[in-house]
C-alpha cells in the first residue's frame, strides 16, 4: 500500500508511505519517502521469481496553486529502487528529463539494468494534472536505463518522428 501524507500533517513536507502487511493485516515493513516540493509517485512491482518483488517508484513533480510546498522544475523527476524483502531503497537519483507529463508503463529489470518506459508530453514545461495523464501525453515515447545507481541515459521520441520513420517511400 502506498499513500500520501500531504495535506495532513502542518509540516512543509510531503511524505509518501510504502507498506507491507500479512495476511492477518500486520505491518511488516514500512519505507517512507519525503520531499520538500510537490509530487505524485508512480510505482511499478518487478518479478524476481515468482511470488517476490522489487519495486520501482518515479516521483513526478506537479503544480497545485492551493499548496504552500516549492513547485520543482516540469522535467525534475526522482527514480527509486526499493527491495522488496527489505524494503530499503537500493538505488535513489535525481533527473532531469527531455519531456514532461512522463507516465511510467513499463519496467524491464535485466542484467542488474532497469529500464522505465512510459508516454510523455511533447514538451519540458507541462505539469503533469492530479487528474492524470491525457491522451496526448501517450502520444510520445520516453525511456531511461538505469544501472548501478546511476542514470545511464533517458530518451524521447515524438509521435511525428516516430510516424516519419515508418513511412516507406515508394
Amino acid at each position: 500500500i502506498l499513500y500520501s501524507t500531504v495535506g495532513v500533517l502542518k509540516e512543509e513536507k510531503q511524505h509518501y508511505v510504502f507498506r507491507k502487511f500479512d495476511k492477518d493485516i500486520n505491518l511488516i515493513k514500512e519505507q517512507t519517502f519525503t520531499f520538500d516540493y510537490q509530487c505524485l509517485m508512480q510505482a511499478k512491482a518487478i518479478e524476481r521469481s515468482p511470488g517476490v518483488f522489487d519495486y520501482v517508484f518515479i516521483a513526478t513533480p506537479y503544480k497545485y496553486k492551493k499548496s504552500k510546498l516549492r513547485v520543482a522544475a516540469a522535467n525534475q523527476y526522482e527514480y527509486f529502487y526499493v527491495d522488496g524483502t527489505t524494503y530499503e531503497i537500493k538505488e535513489h537519483v535525481v533527473f532531469t528529463a527531455p519531456n514532461t507529463k512522463w507516465t511510467l508503463d513499463k519496467v524491464i529489470h535485466e542484467n542488474n539494468a532497469t529500464y522505465l518506459i512510459g508516454g510523455c508530453s511533447a514538451n519540458n514545461t507541462d505539469y503533469t494534472e492530479l487528474k492524470g495523464p491525457t491522451e496526448d501525453v501517450y502520444q510520445n515515447l520516453q525511456v531511461a536505463k538505469f544501472e548501478n545507481g546511476k542514470l545511464i541515459f533517458i530518451k524521447s521520441t515524438l509521435n511525428k518522428d516516430l510516424v516519419a520513420a515508418l513511412k516507406v517511400n515508394d
